[in-house]
């Protein structure tokens, strides 16, 4: 059951009541201990049996590295209760959503759970997230001050005012340099604190792009996970803005097909891989890792930490999403992971406690980390000071017209996501004119949703 703040404190407040009058009793037994007393005088009282321990669950895809945070809240939360049996329950991310749903239909939902940027609104609908503000509010304990969080990304977490999630992690939309690969060639890297235009990317993907040697100037993600700085620059974006369920003159609008025809004229020209090209590679982590692309599209440098780790011979350095112009703004838009309490839980304040206690480790865990924290002093260290490939996506999330990754708002992020992957395989792959193939995405998309709805 869920309680309102206001019927939260009005139940502390009979509990407290409760203990206060407890307190100022006289002493005598109330006529039940008395009979126990009288009964053991005879003899030795009868042996009480011993509390039972509560269980509870915090339930996660992460493995290490990215995963090394939680880990850290999750021992943390279990030494400040040590009355608590906590299991961190780690899934493979392609089975975690099933095995969340059906732990939930059976009854038995985590106590606390990892949540992605394209899920929020479709576990929210279903009953998977409570508001954490009334618990938030009463709670002295790790990660659950809101306050100390930054606030565009707090606001990122919210819906109609609830706050349905500490935001554990930011991504946003930046480019990775392999600084190394620049060095030795004597290209001049781009600026991490400054705007650059498509054409300033495009001469130095040029620069750095070397068949023979099998090195690709750039690689910049087509799928529609990461790309939505790119189209909030050209005014576009996905599906309708008030609710977010109709692609008809949106998905399909010019300035979507001007993105489009960028990718395309990049891919043309060899500065890009084709779909499948970075196979050979490994994929894009692999080609990045391994020296074949010198500027590679990320979501929140998890590859520079994962090079890190793995020893990788190169050094790297951060830079913002290119904008098509130079009197064009960027509007950047960020990405979360955050950790959600679910309806259904047996004490909502431990588990609110608990997801505090999972945010604030993986916020605060600076070995390396994978995504920028969300904490406002953590962010300021790790990008000024400590992993300054990070100065890119701290620019973004502190500007004033920073937006919520519009994948978060939509329902069918699903049907989207295929839709639009098969959309730019027509384009690049099959030579399909650019705005009929939106437009057939568009059509798609909207008669899929309204089957399934229906």
């Amino acid at each position: 059951m869920n309680y309102s703040r206001r019927q939260f404190l009005k139940f502390s407040s009979y509990a407290m009541t409760g203990i206060a009058l407890a307190a100022c009793s006289p002493s005598s037994p109330a006529p039940e201990a008395a009979s126990q007393a009288e009964a053991a005088a005879g003899g030795e009282a009868e042996a009480q049996p011993a509390a039972e321990r509560i269980s509870m669950v915090y339930h996660s895809w992460t493995a290490e590295p990215e995963g090394n945070g939680e880990k850290i809240g999750v021992a943390n939360f279990a030494e400040a209760n040590p009355d608590i049996d906590i299991e961190h329950r780690v899934t493979p991310f392609d089975d975690y959503w099933k095995a969340l749903l059906t732990d939930a239909g059976i009854g038995e939902p985590p106590d606390a759970y990892l949540m992605n940027n394209f899920n929020w609104q479709l576990y929210i609908d279903a009953g998977m997230g409570i508001d954490l503000l009334p618990s938030a509010a009463i709670l002295d304990t790790p990660g659950t001050n809101v306050d100390d969080y930054i606030p565009s990304v707090l606001e990122g977490c919210k819906r109609e005012g609830k706050l349905y999630g500490f935001p554990k992690a930011i991504n946003g939309s930046a480019f990775i340099i392999n600084k190394s690969m620049f060095d030795e060639k004597g290209v001049a890297l781009p600026p991490d604190d400054a705007d650059w235009t498509y054409a300033d990317f495009e001469e130095a993907a040029a620069a750095m792009t070397d068949e023979e040697a099998k090195i690709f100037g750039c690689e910049v993600t087509t799928g529609h996970a990461w790309i939505p700085t790119f189209l909030f620059t050209l005014g576009g974006r996905y599906l309708d803005p008030d609710e977010h369920r109709y692609a008809e003159g949106w998905l399909n609008s010019e300035a979507n097909a001007e993105w489009v025809n960028w990718i395309k004229k990049l891919t043309d020209s060899g500065l890009k891989p084709s779909p499948g090209g970075l196979d050979a590679f490994g994929g894009m982590t692999g080609g990045m890792l391994g020296g074949n692309i010198a500027i590679t599209h990320t979501d929140g440098f998890q590859q520079v930490a994962q090079a890190v780790r793995e020893d990788t011979p190169y050094e790297w350095s951060g830079a913002r999403t290119p904008i098509p112009a130079a009197d064009v703004e960027l509007k950047p838009h960020i990405a979360l992971h955050g950790v959600m309490v679910p309806q259904g839980v047996k004490d909502v304040l431990k588990a609110v406690e608990l997801a505090g206690y999972v945010t604030y480790g993986a916020t605060t865990d600076m070995d390396r980390p994978s995504k920028m924290s969300t904490r406002k002093d953590f962010a300021e260290k790790q990008a000024l000071t400590d992993y300054p490939h990070f100065r890119a996506l701290y620019d973004q999330v502190f500007a004033n017209n920073v937006q919520l990754h519009e994948g978060a708002l939509i329902t069918h992020v699903d049907i989207l996501g295929e839709e639009w992957n098969q959309m730019i395989e027509r384009v690049l792959l099959d030579g399909m004119d650019t705005m009929e193939s939106l437009n057939v995405a568009a059509e798609n998309y909207d008669k899929r949703v309204a089957e399934k709805e229906a």
